[in-house]
């Protein structure tokens, strides 16, 4: 199997999901939390989820953000001009210094 392959690709390893399968429901999940209105959502998941969902938001297909265990990132969404601001990402303020992902 070659190292890389493109993002698109059908092919998983051990029937894991793809990567247009994680973003497909990435894209469901922002379209869910744009609707709902609410003014503080709570998005819990792994890593790879939550790139997917950043990269759909900044619209950066090959970015790649770094999430440490229990860490987690925030982003401010403003429905007025559809912008996504990232004001944080990995961040780890309930782990004692020194234990951060």
């Amino acid at each position: 199997m070659p190292t890389f392959r493109h993002e698109l690709d059908a092919f998983t390893a051990e029937g894991g999901e793809s990567q247009a399968a994680i973003r497909a429901r990435a894209l469901l999940a922002l379209e869910h939390i744009w609707q709902g209105g609410g003014e503080r959502v709570l998005v819990v998941s792994h890593g790879g989820f939550l790139n997917s969902m950043l990269r759909e938001l900044l619209q950066t297909p090959r970015a790649w953000f770094k999430f440490g265990d229990t860490s987690f990132a925030t982003v401010g969404l403003n429905r007025r001009n559809h912008t996504a601001v990232v004001t944080g990402v990995n961040l780890c303020p309930h782990l004692p210094a020194g234990q951060t992902g």
